[in-house]
């Protein structure tokens, strides 16, 4: 079909179109674009041009990027902080600025949706060439976080976001995650800030009030399509299986590996007649601070913990059953650099051997706060 100038076609996935002659995509230059599931491009067309369309589109009088993108550009800012709620069109303005300002390095910090690697980590992308999506950066550093949202690991995810920041120290951009609603949410942002130390913090969307001591700018959201619960469960699964499709068996003990992200093997084996009482205990071991119990049918009250704690000396006493560890997600590494994801298949106790998915290289094997389902859904896993 033929589209006149100074035209957008909105194309949603799964979508494509290819172009006889030139348009432009978030600032980049395309004569074809392939839109994934859960994503919507702005086609823009600056002069009359033929256009072949694969999908669902809608047609616009103009350009649709806010005239706020194009003035903040223009700022020459070497570092950036984006804040706003989900789906409100922070990783797409990044897209932007990267592409029309000399900005090259991007840090996704959101654990939940990351488009440079997979839920669960923050990564840093450097730009090589104009891009329609971050995901098509080059993936220069990957810091395993094990949670898809911040709340109730903020210090963990602060320590990941921090590592990263030390391989971006200018020109650069920081995609967040959605949650900025709450005193904790509040506080979370500030220190992100505070270690990225940006010149500017954009707010697309929702206004960040609570930001006084560094320029603020409040643009326009571009967002046509909200993506629902289930539609960024269903990307996150794809993710994961893209992420696994290689992985293999592996077993690895103890000794051979460092375990992070958990006081697993960690403590000195203990035996002692009172646990017993309570259940048939596989395994427990007690840290200066902490008591592991590992058990199936360990029955224990708010009561029965408290005296546990004072019983054994620590401050914190987990029970676990060894079964919901079946599929906990796994940040695997070859000591500094990132490796993939994996999942844990079993704990030998007797044996001190973890079996799980993943690569043979790794010798870091970090624990996150969740599994995964046969179906590839997440839950929450308490561990140790």
């Amino acid at each position: 079909m033929k589209v006149e100038a100074n035209t957008t076609i909105i194309l949603f996935g799964n979508g494509s179109a290819v172009i006889q002659g030139y348009a432009e995509v978030f600032g980049k230059k395309v004569n074809a674009v392939n839109v994934p599931e859960g994503k919507v491009y702005p086609i823009y067309f600056e002069s009359d041009a033929e256009v072949e369309v694969d999908g669902k589109y809608i047609q616009i009088n103009g350009d649709t990027i806010p005239e706020s993108w194009k003035k903040f550009v223009k700022k020459d800012y070497g570092k950036v902080f984006t804040f706003g709620g989900t789906d409100s069109g922070k990783s797409s303005f990044c897209v932007y600025v990267i592409n029309k300002s000399d900005i090259i390095h991007v840090i996704d910090a959101d654990i939940g949706q990351n488009d440079l690697s997979h839920p669960g980590t923050m990564a840093l992308g450097i730009k090589e060439d104009s891009v329609i999506s971050l995901s098509e950066l080059k993936t220069h550093e990957i810091a395993f976080v094990g949670t898809i949202s911040p709340s109730g690991f903020e210090s963990r995810c602060l320590r990941a976001f921090s590592r990263l920041c030390k391989f971006a120290t200018e020109n650069a951009i920081v995609d967040t995650t959605g949650w900025i609603h709450g005193r904790r949410a509040r506080e979370y942002k500030l220190s992100k800030i505070e270690i990225f130390n940006p010149d500017a913090v954009v707010a697309v969307g929702e206004d960040p009030y609570f930001v006084d001591d560094v320029d603020v700018f409040r643009l326009e959201s571009f967002v046509i399509q909200k993506r629902d619960r289930n539609l960024r469960a269903v990307i996150r699964k794809r993710n994961y299986e893209r992420w696994l499709e290689n992985a293999v068996e592996v077993e690895r003990g103890v000794e051979e590996v460092l375990l992070r992200n958990t006081t697993l093997f960690r403590g000195e084996q203990l035996y002692d007649p009172v646990l017993e009482t309570f259940g048939d205990v596989i395994y427990c071991e007690r840290g200066y601070d902490f008591l592991n119990i590992y058990s199936e049918n360990f029955s224990a009250g708010q009561e029965a913990v408290r005296f546990l704690r004072e019983y054994f000396c620590v401050s914190e006493v987990n029970i676990i059953r060894p079964s919901e560890l079946k599929g906990l997600v796994l940040g695997l590494r070859k000591g500094r650099r990132y490796l993939t994801m994996g999942l844990l298949k079993e704990v030998d106790f007797d044996e001190k051997v973890l079996r799980f998915l993943g690569t043979k290289d790794a010798d870091v094997i970090e624990f996150g706060s969740f599994r995964l389902d046969e179906e590839r859904k997440e839950v929450v896993v308490r561990v140790p």
